[in-house]
């Protein structure tokens, strides 16, 4: 009986050893991060997204090799890293089977087929890892698969810091072998204001694990998008998001040193900083390479394109030359590689060093990266740490400083003019490249500015200052939106005044080129059709030499330069617009005025009935509008008529007639557009982008939808889908609770209510809009509560409406659900007295429920739960009550009734 049993015994073990001859044994691989701080992409090439960052001597397992990329797994990061930037090693690593029974399969799934079976106690070499998949050399040589939850690692391996894990972090012990350096700590981080939550993963829906407080510095172990993963005093390791911590300098506070490091760490005394390459802070804030800083001829070469971007500059790379061109406002920097005279805004700067390319990015002397846009750089030679400082941003005046800003110049395509000094003020106007426009005054980093006769409000960080010194500070000029200021201010006094400045102003009285003097000009003109060319003999140009506007696609170009000692001002005006001349404040000014004009009138459909008309023009248009019966007026001051014919006929069903009016208009001379329709008719109104189109909807009023009584009220997330998570609460809650409350107060009201949930479920965002379509509501509100992960002191509350241009049906309710919108607003702005972000509107006001509800409808998002104090706010029962009494009072005030009953 004991022969047969051996006998039996040989032959499983023959069969078995047989069965896995066909796999070839393959070396287990890990490998080292070689660059100082290395980028984890999605894909293997730099075009693939950022997955994540990883250090210095960090060990990371590797999965597989394609085209000079290696892809590794380092816990839960799984990504790719170029060869270059990898030290592959290869070691034994010893797997113990500890189920009682464990099968072995032919691939990495219990889909393959069954190829052997072990038993508890046995031994493996770990060769691959493939998801929650070993591949394992088994007894004999061969290969095969088991499941990572059936082994464990030997002590041996244990104790090795390159065992790769499954789906998990590799295990760690408190004391790293002497033959198995730890990796130096590179960067550490502090919390800015505690206590915050460490979580258990890279985001908030991970479990919370605690707590930590400030004062102390945390090792950063790698990073994964927006989450730094850090090493925590008793070993563990957790995550805590970026935008709640700052990075710090090794010595600047005390340090929780890796469990794993021994104390060998940088920080601890090491040598590692010694060794490693040099670390790069922007203002502070540590920077990440794919290819790290080098030392050559001891001079520091750092990586170009990653410096400039984060200094705000754009980067152009030209092969063919090998060649960057790199530019921020208006200083342009020209490197070639291997040369030694770059050149920044055209004068020769040395280097002592050319850039080289490693690795397929530049490098390029410390120094002269760093200083090229005005920065400052210092070296720590001891921390090998190099500190670049951006240069200040422009700042307004400070009180009695004797220091003037006398004039900004655009350096974005296209920036936005407002009626005051924050972009929640209205937009007045548009303003291109190159445009200089005088200073009036300066507020919380905004400049008030004269344009074409008008006072208007731009942010300083995209225009260029010029400042005069010695000079009393400005007062801001109290000027209302859109009203004409004094033409003799448009000009900047010159700094002598028989010099020559030029101006361009543009507002719907028409493009104005501007040549003004403190003394008579005496120029001499000659006009060729449309080029016009000024000279002034013995006089200087001072300020602005070039103008360029866009006008309906063609380009007016004003260039002004020096001859000698006389002045020279050409205009080319494009041929198909027509100009006037004169001379203003006896002779000390020549202004040439294009005026704005009608180009043409295109009719198009929307819907079955719908129509719509584009008056298009050559300049920005204003405009007002008056509907008696079905005559509609519109009434343009400024506006020439052209070319256009007086009157236009359409086959339509609804409109009757389109006539255009020379007219008074406001008591200048205008134009007046009447549109005659065969029944009564609902309008509206909307100018594109741009100002020179005006878009006139309308549709027959028995054809307008006619909504129910419904109101449906829709708390924002639920179920599986909780929203935002904060500190203590899921968006999802809040927002049903407020929602509840509103229901109650506009029922107590007399009004039909409708919500599409009332409890703690999952409703998708089409069910919504659906829910509400079915009833044919009345209106459509949805309550929500705000998060920002970028801007951690973000606070307040806003409202949301959709209404584009481009959708006719939700654009004839723009009206209407701009006033929703705005008395939700109001009302909650009046009862919380948190900040006031405003009514919104546009692409990031492109919500589904908002885009595909029929009817008026608006989001509120009542405040922030990224914002501490606004957290603890809605967990209080009192806040959510004003909350819903502020929505509720806004909806009733849209539907005309009047707000008495509080909960």
């Amino acid at each position: 009986m004991k022969k047969a049993l051996h006998i039996f015994t040989y032959t499983i073990l023959l069969s078995l050893i047989v069965i896995l001859a066909w796999a070839q044994p393959s070396p287990a691989a890990t490998a080292v991060i070689k660059g100082s701080v290395v980028n984890i992409r999605q894909g293997p090439g730099t075009g693939h997204e950022i997955a994540g960052t990883l250090y210095q001597n960090t060990e990371v397992a590797i999965l597989e090799s394609k085209d000079g990329w290696k892809k590794i797994q380092l816990g839960s990061l799984n990504g790719w890293v170029a060869d270059s930037l990898l030290q592959v090693k290869k070691e034994e690593i010893r797997l113990q089977v500890t189920a009682d029974k464990a099968n072995l399969r032919s691939g990495p799934s219990t889909s393959s087929s069954q190829v052997g079976q072990l038993r508890k106690g046995d031994s493996l070499i770990l060769l691959d890892v493939e998801g929650e998949w070993y591949k394992v050399q088994v007894p004999g040589g061969s290969s095969a698969y088991i499941a990572s939850f059936l082994v464990s690692k030997t002590a041996a391996a244990a104790n090795s810091s390159s065992a790769p894990a499954a789906g998990s972090q590799p295990e760690t012990t408190t004391t790293a072998p002497a033959s198995s350096p730890a990796p130096a700590v590179t960067r550490q981080v502090e919390v800015i204001s505690g206590p915050i939550n460490i979580r258990s993963g890279p985001g908030e829906s991970y479990p919370k694990l605690g707590s930590i407080d400030e004062k102390t510095a945390y090792p950063v172990i790698s990073k994964e998008g927006e989450w730094y993963k850090i090493r925590l005093a008793n070993g563990s390791d957790a995550y805590v998001a970026g935008w709640l911590v700052k990075e710090s300098s090794m010595a600047s506070s005390t340090v929780i040193p890796p469990a794993a490091a021994g104390g060998s760490s940088a920080a601890t005394g090491g040598s590692a900083a010694s060794s490693s390459a040099p670390r790069v802070f922007l203002d502070g804030q540590a920077l990440s390479f794919e290819v790290p800083p080098i030392i050559e001829n001891d001079r520091t070469l750092v990586p170009l394109r990653a410096i400039f971007e984060a200094l705000g500059a754009t980067v152009d790379w030209d092969n063919a030359t090998r060649t960057v061109t790199s530019r921020k406002g208006s200083t342009t920097v020209v490197l070639a590689i291997g040369s030694l005279t770059p050149t920044v805004n055209g004068q020769v700067r040395q280097l002592d060093v050319p850039a080289k390319i490693v690795a397929d990015r530049t490098l390029a002397p410390l120094r002269f990266v760093g200083e090229a846009f005005g920065s400052t750089v210092d070296w720590e030679g001891s921390t090998r740490t190099i500190n670049i400082k951006s240069p200040p941003a422009p700042s307004a005046p400070s009180a009695g400083s004797g220091k003037k800003a006398v004039a900004v110049t655009v350096n974005k395509e296209l920036i936005n003019l407002r009626s005051g000094p924050s972009t929640g003020h209205a937009q007045l106007d548009q303003a291109r490249s190159g445009e200089r426009m005088q200073v009036l005054a300066a507020q919380d980093g905004w400049y008030q500015v004269s344009r074409g006769g008008k006072i208007a409000w731009v942010s300083g960080e995209v225009v260029d200052v010029a400042w005069q010194e010695n000079e009393p500070p400005a007062v801001p000029v109290t000027t209302s939106p859109g009203t004409p200021g004094n033409s003799s201010s448009e000009l900047p006094p010159p700094a002598s005044p028989e010099n020559i400045r030029i101006l361009s102003s543009k507002d719907e009285t028409g493009l104005k080129i501007i040549i003004g003097s403190g003394v008579e000009l005496k120029g001499r003109l000659e006009e060729s059709g449309n080029n016009l060319r000024y000279y002034f003999t013995g006089r200087s140009i001072e300020g602005n030499t070039i103008i360029r506007e866009n006008i309906a696609g063609e380009i007016l170009e004003v260039k002004a330069e020096q001859q000698g000692e006389d002045a020279v001002i050409y205009i080319s005006i494009p041929a198909n617009l027509k100009y006037r001349s004169a001379s203003e404040e006896g002779g000390k000014k020549e202004t040439i005025t294009i005026s704005n004009f009608i180009t043409g009138i295109e009719r198009k459909t929307f819907g079955s009935k719908g129509e719509r008309i584009i008056l298009k023009t050559v300049l920005p248009l204003d405009y007002s509008s008056e509907q008696q019966g079905t005559q509609m007026k519109i009434k343009l001051p400024f506006l020439l008529k052209g070319s256009a014919p007086s009157e236009y006929s359409f086959d339509s069903q609804l409109m009757q007639r389109l006539q255009l009016n020379e007219s008074e208009v406001n008591g200048t001379q205008g134009m007046v557009l009447t549109i005659e329709t065969k029944n009564p008719a609902k309008f509206a109104f909307g100018k594109s982008a741009e100002g020179n189109q005006l878009h006139i909807l309308f549709v027959d009023q028995s054809d307008v939808q006619q909504l129910g009584s419904a109101i449906v009220i829709d708390p924002g997330h639920g179920g599986k889908e909780t929203g935002t998570i904060g500190s203590w609460l899921k968006e999802k809650e809040p927002n049903l609770d407020i929602s509840l409350k509103v229901a109650a107060l506009l029922r107590q009201r007399g009004m039909e209510i409708v919500l599409t949930r009332d409890d703690d479920s999952y409703v998708s965002l089409e069910e919504r809009a659906d829910i509400a379509n079915l009833y044919n509501a009345r209106l459509f509100v949805s309550i929500h509560n705000n998060a920002s992960q970028n801007n951690p002191a973000a606070q307040g509350s806003e409202t949301h409406y959709y209404a584009p241009l481009d959708n006719p049906e939700l654009f004839m309710q723009s009206a209407e659900r701009c006033r929703l919108a705005t008395c939700i607003q109001e009302q909650l702005v009046s009862k919380l007295r948190r900040v006031d972000r405003g009514v919104k509107t546009g692409p990031s006001s492109n919500f589904s429920v908002l885009r595909n509800t029929r009817m008026p409808s608006a989001l509120a998002e009542v405040v922030f739960l990224s914002y501490p104090e606004e957290e603890q706010l809605l967990q209080q029962d009192y806040f959510r009550t004003l909350a819903a009494e502020a929505i509720a009072d806004g909806i009733t005030q849209y539907c005309g009734g009047s707000a008495e009953i509080k909960l």
